[in-house]
C-alpha cells in the first residue's frame, strides 16, 4: 500500500494477491491441498471517501510462476488505464510506486 497525490486529492493504491486452492495427489495417492496464488488486484482508492477510483488486475495463466512484483506492476498499469490519467499522473503514481 501506498499513497500518492492524483487531482488535487490524497489517493491510497492498494494491492491483494488472490490465492485458489488446489488439490495435489501425491505418489502414494494421499490428497493434499495447497493454495497458490492466482492474481493481483490493484484499487486505486479516494483516501477521504475510500471510493475506488480506479482497479486494475493481472492473472496468473496455468502454468506461469506466480511473481508478486511482476503481478502489482501489470495491476496498476492496468489500473491506471481504466481513466483517463495525464501523463504527469500517471508518472507520479509510478513514482510513488518505485519509492514505497
Amino acid at each position: 500500500m501506498f499513497f500518492t497525490e492524483l487531482r488535487d486529492r490524497e489517493q491510497k493504491v492498494i494491492f491483494k494477491h488472490e490465492k485458489e486452492e488446489v488439490e495435489i495427489t501425491g505418489k502414494d495417492g494421499k490428497k493434499t491441498v495447497a493454495t497458490h496464488p492466482k492474481r493481483t488486484v490493484c484499487k486505486i482508492l479516494d483516501k477521504i471517501t475510500n471510493t475506488v477510483v480506479a482497479k486494475g488486475v493481472a492473472n496468473c495463466a496455468p502454468g506461469d510462476n506466480f511473481e508478486y512484483n511482476r503481478g502489482r506492476k501489470l495491476a496498476l498499469k492496468r489500473a491506471l488505464g481504466t481513466i483517463d490519467f495525464t501523463r504527469a499522473e500517471r508518472k507520479a503514481v509510478w513514482d510513488s510506486y518505485l519509492n514505497m
